[in-house]
């Protein structure tokens, strides 16, 4: 297995790119001061744009695995995608995400999903990859099942997110499942 490096991948309407100090505004302005947008989330809406970069620096520092979501028309950041938990004896990672409520139902969280996956599966070298929700978003459920993810547990009352307490879905996928005819030491 690879380190795991953030770097720059591409799809066909999309980039995703390591996450920067100055996407704070287009951050804020698409989906961090969104109620609807974090109410499946454990983080409050953010009150203003200086809130958002705090948060971004706290990111960077941390070397959290994120990247910036952008739209190759406009070049603006529509949302984020990251990995954690990585976990080296598994070569198994965490993915989650956020988009701005006005690009939902268009395809790009599966485009950007999808296109993580194949990195991760074949650069970096990963078996397993896992991501959960809050069994009432069903949006974000759907984005990993077109993605190839099966469920794998239904927690009850599990997860505390801006809706209250849930359910706590958990999904994953294997290298196998999406390379199948393909063996792995």
């Amino acid at each position: 297995m690879q380190d795991f490096i953030v770097q720059t991948l591409e799809t066909e309407r999309l980039i995703l790119r390591p996450l920067q100090s100055s996407d704070a505004p287009c951050i804020y302005k698409h989906f961090a001061n969104d109620a609807k947008v974090t109410q499946y989330l454990t983080w409050q809406p953010h009150a203003n744009v200086q809130e958002t970069q705090q948060t971004i620096q706290k990111w960077i520092d941390n070397q959290t695995n994120i990247f910036a979501i952008e739209l190759k028309s406009t070049h603006e950041v529509i949302g984020t995608i990251d990995t954690g938990h990585l976990d080296a004896r598994t070569k198994s990672c965490e993915i989650g995400y956020v988009i701005g409520r006005q690009y939902w139902n268009q395809g790009y969280m599966t485009e950007a999903f999808s296109r993580l996956l194949d990195y991760l599966f074949d650069e970096v070298g990963l078996n397993r990859v896992r991501a959960d929700c809050d069994a009432r978003n069903k949006a974000s459920s759907a984005v990993m099942k077109k993605c190839g993810l099966r469920l794998e547990a239904c927690k009850r009352q599990d997860v505390w997110t801006n809706a209250g307490i849930g359910d706590r879905e958990i999904y994953a996928i294997l290298k196998m499942d999406r390379h199948p005819h393909h063996f792995y030491s």
